[in-house]
């Protein structure tokens, strides 16, 4: 889905929409390695899955759900919390979003964005 590689352009307007719930700018923290279980990213898989069905049948509110949940089981994939971000956003959930793209955002950083088109 185009609209979820464009996290960038969604914080923007997420802040420009709910400006009190912005905050002084910090310097965003490059995570710690967080090990995962074999189990934990195996439910993840099977999350996305779930939610990628979710999202072709047009299901906005459950793909959201899932790519949170897989979120939840694997927090350093970025991937998952940027899905679930875009996909708060795209729901209305302001409030869920706003940290949903804090978590991305030092994830991508920390991949350096090397898979992103130039």
């Amino acid at each position: 889905m185009k609209a979820l590689y464009h996290s960038a352009a969604l914080a923007a307007a997420l802040l420009l929409v709910a400006p009190s719930m912005a905050v002084a700018a910090e310097p965003a923290a490059v995570p710690a390695a967080v090990k995962v279980s074999a189990q934990a990213k195996s439910q993840a898989d099977k999350l996305v899955v779930q939610a990628k069905k979710a999202l072709a049948a047009g299901n906005a509110e459950q793909a959201y759900a899932d790519y949170l949940k897989a979120h939840q089981l694997v927090p350093s994939d970025r991937n998952h919390v940027h899905n679930a971000a875009s996909l708060a956003m795209a729901l209305g959930k302001t409030d869920q979003a706003l940290p949903l793209f804090k978590a991305a955002l030092p994830l991508a950083i920390a991949a350096k964005t090397t898979d992103h088109p130039k």
